[in-house]
């Protein structure tokens, strides 16, 4: 598993920016794209990334295919499968794209075959000052969104 945040200090220093902070607490700011993590902040880095792995992606993954936490262990840690190899691997389900997983939700949603459905994509519309204003920490993919619609709905 991979983690870790971006350092930008070295970015900052060259175009003559500075950043303050006020920090109360023992790891406050250590997501703060201004610094390195200390050691003992890459160590709960590494530990939290850890538990993760361990205690919630091989579990529930183990008990999603009721397999064995260590079976699964052997199929995937440290591997990149393409889809078909996962799929004989047992590692999903199936394959498809975005519109196979709306379809997959819209049955799970109970929602009949013959309801008119569609999928909208709204994303917000980035300005460069944008940039300056975001959280470090925070992915810019969590901006953009999408939703299944019965016919009913629409969004203005």
């Amino acid at each position: 598993m991979i983690g870790g945040k971006l350092n930008l200090e070295g970015l900052f220093a060259k175009v003559g920016m500075t950043v303050d902070a006020v920090e109360k607490g023992q790891r406050a700011g250590y997501t703060s794209p201004s610094r390195p993590f200390s050691e003992e902040e890459a160590q709960v880095v590494r530990e939290q990334m850890r538990q993760f792995y361990e205690e919630l992606f091989l579990e529930k993954v183990a008990e999603g295919r009721q397999k064995s936490r260590e079976s699964v262990r052997q199929a995937a840690e440290g591997r990149v499968w393409t889809g078909v190899q996962a799929l004989e691997l047992q590692l999903l389900d199936q394959i498809g794209g975005l519109l196979g997983a709306f379809q997959a939700a819209q049955v799970e949603a109970r929602l009949p075959e013959t309801k008119q459905t569609r999928i909208v994509t709204y994303t917000k519309k980035w300005r460069w000052r944008d940039l300056f204003s975001l959280p470090f920490a925070s992915s810019l993919s969590q901006e953009r969104g999408f939703a299944l619609l019965s016919g009913r709905w629409s969004i203005r």
